[in-house]
């Protein structure tokens, strides 16, 4: 039997060639497996979360190694240059299958909560043939018929609860699938992860770079690039013929392609809910002395950073709507140095100058007095 394992950016990592019983299932997905699932749709192993991404080739290999040593003849086809999905495309695929959870949770949840009601009603209209307070008449010939009586309600009342509460827990998840786009989608998630997107196409493009300048160095004449090549260009029996590049090289210009894909998309993304009114705040929006808006409390800005905003330390025991400087030094205990904290303007609703603040609070001194 020979076993492959497969990898494209369109389909994932599959595992093809296996059969039910014959020992595989316990390599590739059993306790202490690979983490595989296998899939009846596809009638092959699967390795979740790598479909649209470059191989897990630490996966790979272990699947591979213990198939060997397992007695299975393996072949295994990795290919990470070809291209895969558009990342909308996956994106509009990923929010379709949210809708998709939250139907069928909240189908289930529903059916779940009506078997459990119409259980309890029903236990409680039987119970009520029991006058209230009727204890089991110890001796009687109604004794046994009594005690089953009540262990039966119980049970079924155990029964009833386990049933309403597996309604709300499909319910709430329900519910959280309704709100993945929602919460994808949002604003300050958006520039949260263009900023960790920018990050990782920094570091991509230096892990390019040192990997194309280890294959540079390899290539001098004498190192082991330049013997593969000539071993490659003997093979074809051509002089001239293209050598490919390394993996490492190949899935790093893949990962940085997706990445930078992604960056694209989210930032029009961000353009859009611009567009619709959305207010992306930085650094050219504050001055000290100004107030930002923080989870729905308004904060004194001490200083501007060029990614967050110092404000004063915001556990201090101040429980009104707006901490000011002057608050705060007041409250802290340790004297000294004032403690702050740090905002990043992904995470700001809203902004007031002083003078606006200071008009805003002497409102209710105004209206009282007049």
């Amino acid at each position: 039997m020979t076993i492959t394992i497969t990898h494209t950016l369109a389909e994932g990592t599959l595992v093809h060639g296996t059969a039910r019983g014959d020992g595989t299932g316990q390599i590739l997905g059993g306790k202490g497996g690979c983490g595989f699932r296998f899939s009846r749709n596809l009638d092959a192993w699967y390795l979740p979360h790598s479909r649209d991404w470059v191989s897990n080739t630490v996966v790979i290999r272990e699947a591979e190694r213990r198939l060997r040593e397992a007695g299975y003849t393996v072949t295994v086809e990795v290919d990470d240059a070809s291209r895969g999905r558009d990342f909308a495309e996956a994106e509009a695929e990923r929010n379709e299958r949210a809708e998709d959870r939250a139907e069928r949770y909240g189908t289930r949840g529903a059916r779940a909560a009506r078997a459990g009601a119409a259980r309890w009603a029903h236990n409680r209209e039987r119970m009520s043939h029991i006058p209230m307070g009727q204890p089991i008449l110890v001796g009687h010939h109604s004794e046994r018929r009594h005690r089953n009586f009540l262990d039966r309600m119980w049970r079924s009342d155990g029964i009833a609860v386990k049933d309403m509460k597996r309604g709300e827990y499909w319910a709430a998840r329900s519910a959280a699938a309704a709100k993945y786009q929602d919460r994808r989608e949002s604003l300050p998630t958006t520039l949260r992860r263009i900023a960790k997107l920018e990050a990782e196409l920094r570091a991509l493009d230096r892990r390019l770079a040192d990997a194309q300048e280890r294959a540079a160095v390899e290539a001098e004449p004498g190192g082991r690039a330049e013997r593969m090549r000539g071993w490659i260009r003997r093979m074809l029996r051509r002089t001239d013929a293209p050598v490919p590049d390394s993996p490492a090289v190949v899935r790093l210009r893949t990962m940085r392609e997706q990445t930078d894909g992604q960056l694209a998309y989210w930032r029009e993304h961000v353009e859009r809910l611009e567009e619709q009114g959305a207010k992306v705040w930085g650094p050219g929006d504050f001055t000290a002395g100004d107030f930002a808006l923080h989870r729905g409390r308004w904060y004194e800005v001490i200083r501007v950073n060029p990614k967050t905003l110092t404000v004063p330390w915001q556990h201090l025991g101040i429980h009104t709507a707006v901490l000011t400087v002057e608050a705060a030094t007041k409250a802290q205990k340790t004297g000294g140095r004032l403690h702050t904290d740090r905002f990043g303007y992904d995470d700001i609703q809203g902004r007031m100058s002083a003078e606006e603040m200071a008009a805003k609070l002497a409102q209710p001194a105004v209206a009282q007095d007049g």
